[in-house]
């Protein structure tokens, strides 16, 4: 090893500002050439697509290196600008230190115990101290709340309680956290916002009065405080303030003159100055001053790669942000002839007539417009929103970055990846709750790394000898070296010697240092995939599923119970699906990330996972009184719902013995692997009835089983069996009750509405309309005591219609509020009038063999409004909370008189579904539902700009295993997580009204074998020792 080479440790990295050094140093080319391309479309010399800045296509080759557009990086140029200009970035700091700077006396007009303080507290930031900050404060404060305090005093008060924390905290090494991040924003911003924005008045050092600056877009005008002043533009003349004679004072402040103010300003104050701005205090190059960091002479002009070229039709066209880099260089140009004419010095023609095309009567007007356009166009490269012209497509750098469609969002966190797959999803209530159907041609692609080992060598054998096309094969074999070799489809021969090598080292070398041949596989049944529905709300919307190859499939098949978790139905959705490549990703999907694990939902604890509409329906139907099946249709319901279970089945004896042996629904329930366990409340005195489930020790006494027990409810039969038994028993029942119900309704019960369902009896019916021809009646009463009319129920129509006018026309709309509740309450009283006559005693079917009140009672689909919806009426429509405004002529439709009284004219639907609606009642459903569309569309994009503005926040935010809830930076927000420690998903049954539910299953809680578990998995002595250490 060689002694002289020195080295060097990484402690860290700045971020900070390349000066015009720096820039040429980096540059390898100047362009000086506004041709962009020749007239064969190569690329012109000294152009924005010179060779020596990369490639521009895949044949040509790199000037500057040699290499091909493959392995060429590319190489910056850079622009000369004829004058500084400011830099955008850093525009508004200029203009706000040149707000609080005095031009007499060039110092900082705050005042003295101000700048110490700042100062000071900034000082105080770098070790950590944020209490310190505070301490100096209030010093400061209450000596200046003295009358006889003296600037002096108070500055060495500050400094040695200074001393006294820095000398203190010297041994700590306090790291920068966010809270000293956010303390020092607030600092300066203060600061800012006092003495530099807000500064009134005279210097605080030489008692000069201040000059005010105003800014309009990247120019800065400065004026005597007792003119206004008004900023010429291109297109005219804006003033600021309203402007008098003779007083106009308009001198623009030229990059220039402002360089030269900030340069005494940090001779004065470079201490404060660079701890204010932490970008000065940095290392800067020779030669170079920081506060240049302002301004730009020099502009670095990316590598052609990233500016590619546009080929359209056989023609080459330049990137937008190549024409703009053009845009400042022809701007150069045209300054550079404006100077020289200045000087006077000789122009050829060509040049003489590009001076006199640039706007300006004057040499000045026309120096004063190409330096406005030069500086415009290179903000437009910076950011390209401050150019107002909306025709311009082109985008800056900020444009570059920002937003979704940036380089940070879409394509550096939003990456296309392999070993992943995405197709339609289909249900499939026959695979297991926790499984996903994969079809074949997706099982062929997505593979997995697994070693070659003693124990797995003959089936890793069989799948390189089947190849990349037959399932379960093999793609590639990765060897001990790493290189890969792909397995070719159409040579066994070849396939069967890699098989029989796989145990073989790959050579000497190998063979000592070890290693293994690593098989890339197809994916098999039982392997852990993560599967992924967008948006991807909360945790249960990416969860591992175990696959299930299905051959002759192009869907992802997926259970009915996952549907909640992902916010999934079969209409289209689309799902991604992503195997991990080790078998610790793997573990984790298994232990963490699979269903089982996910069936609460982290929000509130309430479940997930449950059956819904058919299988809620067909639970109803197979578990109320008096269903029985006999022997053969038992057997085969008990073998449809427990063929995946590899254990002994105890069958049950019939309930029902003479005249025939029969078994009753609630049978298939005892019918399961014997559990210990117990639902429902104490038995009242409705013990007994279907409306209350009681089970024991597994057996369904009594009830029947609708949403409330297998659907995702909380402390339902399937909510206590996950807190009793874990995810893994409570997802097989709700398989093996979704096959179950599946076979029932498919072979045995069937399920459909009709007519029947929603037709109102004769009687029924003409209560209904009696109750409507009533509703004219009742309107304009309820019209007539809304507006104050006398003798209300047998109002004056001429009176009526005045006052209804005067309502209407009136500024304050207090009048047609108080009409509306009077009618609303008219329209209520209305609708529940009709829905009692109608349902449920006027429905021609009864429950529960009426079908559409068995899904909405049962919980499967629907709700009694969609049921009154379509056999009584809809009711009042509303829009915005009010009923239908009114049109100038007072009607709400030209269908109406104007200042129509009746129910009608407001909105109010008399119709139903069952019979149909009339164009009018038809016009108002549509403006409801128009309104309902538009508050969906608009609040999604709200709550998830909301959501991901929280999300962004608390990302890094993580329980530590001392307890406490930590930033990413370290930083404590909670000693204890919630206050309280306690996990939402572990405390639904620590309730005090849901602890009786524990005290029934006690058996189950207290279960022996679960405690031996536990001891096996946790080793006792050791918890012992660590406790005594």
């Amino acid at each position: 090893m060689d002694d002289n080479i020195t080295f060097k440790t990484i402690k860290g990295l700045s971020f900070g500002i390349l000066s015009t050094e720096d820039i040429k140093k980096i540059s390898v080319l100047e362009i000086t050439n506004i041709e962009i391309l020749d007239s064969l479309g190569h690329a012109a010399a000294g152009g924005l697509y010179d060779l020596r800045l990369g490639p521009n296509d895949r044949d040509e080759i790199c000037q500057t290196c040699g290499l091909g557009d493959m392995y060429c990086a590319g190489h910056s140029g850079h622009l000369s600008l004829p004058v500084k200009v400011y830099n955008p970035f850093f525009f508004q700091y200029l203009y706000q230190l040149l707000r609080g700077t005095c031009f007499s006396c060039h110092r900082l007009m705050a005042p003295p115990v101000a700048l110490h303080l700042t100062l000071l507290q900034l000082q105080a930031l770098d070790y950590g101290l944020v209490s310190t900050v505070h301490e100096l404060q209030e010093i400061a404060s209450e000596e200046l709340s003295s009358s006889s305090a003296e600037a002096h005093v108070i500055i060495s008060k500050l400094g040695k309680k200074f001393k006294e924390a820095v000398d203190e905290a010297k041994f700590k090494n306090q790291q920068p956290v966010k809270s000293v991040v956010e303390c020092r924003r607030e600092i300066i911003k203060s600061f800012i916002k006092t003495y530099m924005m807000g500064a009134k008045g005279k210097c605080n050092h030489c008692h000069v009065p201040k000059k005010k600056i105003v800014k309009y877009n990247m120019r800065l005008v400065y004026r005597d405080s007792a003119k206004p002043v008004t900023i010429e533009s291109t297109s005219g003349v804006m003033a600021a303030e309203p402007v008098l004679p003779n007083e106009i004072v308009n001198k623009e402040l030229m990059p220039e003159e402002a360089r030269k103010e900030l340069l005494l300003l940090w001779e004065n104050d470079y201490v404060f100055l660079s701890h204010f701005f932490k970008t000065l205090g940095q290392k800067h190059s020779e030669g170079s001053c920081p506060i240049d960091m302002f301004f730009m002479d020099t502009i670095l002009v990316p590598p052609s790669r990233f500016r590619r070229l546009n080929v359209m039709k056989g023609k080459k066209y330049a990137d937008q942000q190549t024409l703009t880099f053009n845009e400042v260089l022809k701007d150069c140009i045209l300054m550079r002839l404006v100077m020289k004419k200045i000087v006077n010095m000789e122009l050829n023609a060509s040049e003489e007539e590009r001076v006199s095309k640039c706007q300006g009567k004057t040499l000045n007007e026309k120096y004063s417009y190409a330096y406005q356009q030069l500086q415009r166009h290179v903000t437009e490269i910076f950011d390209s929103d401050v150019n107002k012209d909306k025709n311009k497509t082109s985008k800056g750098i900020k444009q570059i970055l920002e937003k979704k469609e940036g380089l940070f969002r879409m394509n550096m966190m939003g990456k296309r990846v392999n070993y992943a797959a995405r197709s339609v999803i289909s249900p499939d209530p026959y695979i297991m709750v926790d499984e996903i159907g994969i079809p074949l041609v997706f099982a062929k692609k997505l593979t997995f790394p697994e070693p070659v080992t003693y124990q797995n060598v003959e089936n890793l054998r069989r799948a390189v000898m089947n190849g990349p096309n037959i399932h379960p094969g093999a793609s590639v074999i990765e060897m001990e070296d790493g290189t890969k070799r792909r397995l070719p489809p159409d040579m066994p021969e070849r396939r069967q010697a890699l098989a029989n090598m796989l145990l073989t080292p790959q050579n000497s070398t190998v063979k000592k240092i070890g290693g293994v041949k690593i098989v890339h596989r197809h994916i098999k049944n039982g392997d852990y995939v993560l599967l992924n529905r967008q948006p991807t709300l909360h945790r249960p919307s990416m969860m591992a599923h175990k696959a299930r190859i299905l051959p002759g499939e192009k869907t992802l098949r997926l259970h009915y119970s996952n549907c909640k978790s992902y916010n999934a139905d079969f209409d289209g959705d689309e799902m991604n699906c992503h195997l991990p490549q080790s078998y610790l990703g793997q573990a984790e999907c298994f232990g963490l990330a699979g269903v089982n694990h996910q069936y609460l939902v982290p929000k509130d604890g309430t479940p997930l996972g449950g059956l819904i509409q058919d299988h809620i329906i067909a639970g109803v139907l197979l578990t109320k009184r008096g269903r029985f099946f006999p022997k053969d249709q038992y057997h085969q319901l008990i073998f449809s719902a427990m063929a995946f279970f590899r254990k002994r089945i105890k069958l049950l004896p019939p309930a029902i013995l003479k005249p025939q042996r029969l078994w009753s629904g609630k049978q298939n329930w005892k019918t399961k692997p014997s559990q210990e366990w117990s639902a429902g409340g104490a038995i009242t005195g409705e013990s007994m009835s279907e409306s209350e489930v009681i089970i024991r020790h597994g057996e369904l006494l009594c009830g029947v089983i609708d949403k409330a027990q297998v659907g995702p409810t909380p402390y339902s039969l399937i909510h206590m069996c996950f807190e009793l038994y874990g995810g893994e028993v409570s997802n097989t029942i709700l398989t093996a009750l979704a096959r179950l119900f599946t076979h029932y309704l498919q072979y045995y019960s069937g399920f459909s509405l009709g007519i029947e369902d929603i037709y109102v009896n004769a009687k029924a019916n003409k209560k209904r309309r009696h109750i409507l021809r009533t509703a004219k009646k009742k309107g304009l009463i309820a019209t007539a005591k809304a507006i104050d009319v006398d003798n209300p129920e047998d109002p004056d129509p001429e009176e009526l219609l005045t006052k209804y006018k005067d309502v209407h026309c009136c500024r304050d709309d207090f009048g047609l509020k108080m009409l509306d509740m009077e009618m609303k309450n008219v329209t209520g009283t209305l609708n529940n009038e009709i829905n009692e006559v109608c349902i449920p005693k006027g429905l021609r079917k009864k429950f529960p063999y009426n079908n559409l009140q068995l899904m909405v009672e049962s919980g499967a689909k629907g709700s009694t409004v969609n049921a009154m919806q379509i056999s009584c009426l809809l009711g009042q429509i509303e829009l915005e909370g009010r009923r239908m405004p009114l049109m100038l002529n007072g009607s709400t439709l030209p269908s109406f008189r104007s200042y129509d009284t009746s129910p009608q004219a407001g909105g109010f639907v008399g119709g139903r579904f069952l019979t149909g609606i009339n164009p009018q009642e038809y016009f108002f459903h549509c403006m409801a539902g128009r309104e309902g569309l538009i508050d969906t569309a608009v609040k999604t994009s709200r709550s998830g700009y909301l959501q991901r503005c929280l999300i962004k926040h608390l990302e890094g935010i993580t329980v530590q295993y001392d307890h406490t809830v930590r930033d990413s930076d370290g930083t404590v927000i909670q000693f204890l997580y919630g206050e309280d420690g306690m996990d939402p998903l572990k405390m639904q049954l620590l309730k005090k009204n849901r602890l009786h539910l524990l005290g029934m299953n006690y058996k189950a809680a207290m279960s022996e074998k679960h405690v031996q578990i536990l001891k096996q998995m946790v080793d006792v002595d050791l918890n012992k020792e660590k406790k005594k250490d």
